[in-house]
Parts: C-alpha cells; sequence; structure tokens
C-alpha cells in the first residue's frame, strides 16, 4: 500500500513539475494540474466501470478454466461457468456432471506449461488457479459431498494424495464417531463413484470457497493463493491499495 501511495506522489509531483516548466506561473501550474488529474480520474474510473461491468457480465455465464493446484503442481481442472457449479453438484448424476467439466490429465499437463494467451484462445473467459492453501480459509470445518460429511482439512489432504479413498472413509467416521467396525458397511454406503472422488471434492470446495468471506478471498488474491489471467484493471487494484481498502471496509461491515 504504501508503494501505491509513493508511486502516485511522484506521479504527481513529475506532473507538476513539467506544468511549472512548461508555464513558468505556479497558478497556471495548479490550474492546468488540477484539471489534468480531474481527466485522468475521469478516465480511470470509466476504464475501471467498463472492466467490472464486463466480469460481472460474463464471469458467471462465460467459461472460465478452473484449476486446483499445490504449490506448482496442477491437480485437476474443469471448464466451466460458476453458473454451472451448483447444478453440477445438486445434479442426481454427479459422475456425468463432472464428467461434461473435467480437464482430461493429459491436457493439464500441457496447461502447466503453455502459454496462458494460447490456453485463453480455446474459448475461455478467464483463467483461475486456486492453490489448496485458499481452501484452508473456508470457515466450515466440514463439507458434505452428496450426504457425506467429512472434515475439511482432510477433504484438502485427499486431493494432495494419490489414494484418497481411505482418507475420505475415515473422516466420515470421525465426523460421525464411527467405531473400527463399521468401516466395510460405511464403505458399502459410499456414495461416490472412487474414480471421481478428487474432482467431487474440489468441485464442493470451490463452492463453498465462493461462498465464504469475500474478505477472505481478497486477501487470497493479495497473496498469491489465488491467480486470474488475464488480470484487468479492477484485479491489478486489488492486488494493490484497493485491496487493503475494500478488505478494511468489509471487515468493519461485517462487525456491524
Amino acid at each position: 500500500m504504501a508503494l501505491d501511495l509513493i508511486f502516485s506522489i511522484v506521479i504527481i509531483i513529475v506532473i507538476f513539475g513539467l506544468l511549472f516548466w512548461i508555464t513558468k506561473k505556479i497558478w497556471k501550474t495548479l490550474l492546468l494540474g488540477v484539471i489534468i488529474i480531474i481527466i485522468l480520474l475521469a478516465i480511470f474510473g470509466f476504464l475501471i466501470y467498463k472492466d467490472v461491468k464486463d466480469i460481472s457480465g460474463n464471469i458467471g455465464n462465460k467459461d472460465n478454466l478452473f484449476i486446483i493446484k499445490d504449490e506448482n503442481k496442477f491437480l485437476l481442472g474443469f471448464k466451466i461457468n460458476l453458473d454451472e457449479i451448483n447444478n453440477i453438484i445438486k445434479s442426481n448424476d454427479l459422475n456425468q456432471g463432472l464428467s461434461k467439466v473435467l480437464i482430461p490429465d493429459d491436457k493439464l499437463k500441457l496447461y502447466n506449461t503453455e502459454d496462458k494467451d494460447k490456453i485463453l484462445s480455446e474459448g475461455y473467459y478467464k483463467i483461475v488457479l486456486i492453490d489448496l492453501k485458499a481452501f484452508e480459509s473456508i470457515e466450515k470445518q466440514e463439507i458434505t459431498i452428496d450426504k457425506f460429511s467429512l472434515l475439511k482439512s482432510d477433504a484438502i489432504a485427499a486431493l494432495k494424495s494419490d489414494d484418497p479413498y481411505p482418507i475420505i472413509i475415515s473422516s466420515y467416521m470421525k465426523t460421525k464417531n464411527l467405531p473400527s467396525e463399521q468401516k466395510s458397511l460405511v464403505e458399502n454406503q459410499f456414495p461416490i463413484d472412487k474414480n471421481i472422488i478428487k474432482p467431487s471434492i474440489s468441485m464442493i470446495l470451490i463452492k463453498e470457497y465462493l461462498e465464504n468471506n469475500p474478505m477472505n478471498i481478497i486477501k487470497d488474491f493479495k497473496k498469491g493463493n489465488i491467480q486470474i489471467y488475464k488480470e484487468t484493471i479492477t484485479f491489478k487494484l486489488i492486488k494493490g491499495s484497493f485491496g487493503d481498502i475494500a478488505s478494511n471496509y468489509m471487515q468493519k461491515a461485517l462487525n456491524k
């Protein structure tokens, strides 16, 4: 935030310095300087308005590429718009719903090294990279997949694991305080196909995260736990001073 303020002050000093060098008059310098700053603010405000309008009008109904990652490792990818997430979760056939939006592993590996502009040219509105660290800010300590509850920490651990199934079964038993003797019964009642455990967990975590405290989303974006491409002027502002201001404002609003 301090760097943004210093940068703004330097620009203003440069503008007034150049104007004084040209006009040699203090009153002309002040008058022209104020006019130029007002014009620049108006242009800046219009660009922000245009960008926010574009984002709000498109991010919900256009396909975005959501990628779940652990540090630099891409774990899962989805071609999906925000409006579809709830529909898939509530679907009677979760397997079929996920199969339509899940990015194949071989394509996901290519995305890990491919130029982002080339990826966007495939028809995505935005590329959203979500690190597993972001999910830690979800306030709920338990999540539910088709009435099957598990601990949030175990859900994140399952996404990191090569074999998530035992982690999920164990987590469900912990949430229900079930004895180990009932493990086989729980396994028989498990409602999700083993092949879509990770995609199912990811979809639930994305949903819970987007419904989470918006202040946490801003913080994660500033930390780099959430990355968005292309990063237009609105996202650049959130990363800078505006993100701090918005975060503080929302904190006060939530505490009322």
